[in-house]
């Protein structure tokens, strides 16, 4: 506790050190308190919010992603989203660069697209089946659950059955009942991708 004969020295002080703090360009902030943004006191960029977190999973992308996500790549006249089930898609969709990293591929994927940067599913009535598809492998907890969804999906990585959903690998019938197409791990799975696009016309990318 300062005096009453050093508390006026102790105040000079102080003013002293913010006069010389704004001088140069700085601010002195008393201490306990929130500094505010004002004329010479710059605290940078205001921080934008990362886009938030996929619905249910990177199969299901919100709106928010699917702009950031067709931002990312500057896609000028090209879609990113599906067209509807009775338009022609041929030519529609932009080619995006290839993806090695699993992280890349999933999330290619949430937008129908494989990791060889080509779109596979196109239609809003495919993107629908294969992520409702998508959400009961993601609840399913036992191999006869997830055989119940996809055959042979209970021998099957859950990340590899889904990113085989959503680039068309495995397609629903008319009964609903879907087969998985050998791939039980992602990296399968990329590869017959990888391999399918490469391969003759009718059996690749557009033909699903």
């Amino acid at each position: 506790m300062l005096t009453q004969v050093q508390q006026p020295l102790a105040d000079a002080l102080v003013k002293a050190f913010g006069d010389f703090m704004s001088s140069v360009g700085g601010a002195y902030v008393a201490p306990g308190t929130t500094p505010s943004q004002g004329p010479g006191t710059p605290f940078g960029p205001v921080p934008v919010p990362p886009a938030p977190a996929p619905v249910a999973g990177w199969w299901n992308p919100t709106p928010a992603q699917y702009a950031a996500f067709a931002a990312r790549f500057v896609v000028q006249g090209a879609a990113i989203s599906p067209v509807a089930d009775t338009a022609d898609a041929t030519g529609v969709f932009a080619t995006l660069p290839p993806v090695t990293a699993t992280t890349d591929i999933l999330e290619y994927a949430g937008y129908g697209y494989g990791p060889d940067g080509k779109q596979r599913l196109f239609h809003v009535g495919k993107f629908a089946t294969a992520r409702v598809l998508c959400d009961q492998i993601a609840v399913a907890t036992t191999p006869d659950q997830a055989n119940a969804v996809v055959a042979g999906a209970g021998n099957c990585d859950a990340d590899a059955v889904r990113l085989s959903l959503m680039t068309g690998l495995v397609v629903p019938g008319s009964l609903g009942n879907a087969q998985m197409s050998g791939g039980k791990t992602v990296a399968d799975v990329v590869a017959i991708l990888l391999g399918l696009s490469a391969s003759t016309a009718g059996q690749g990318p557009g033909s699903f």
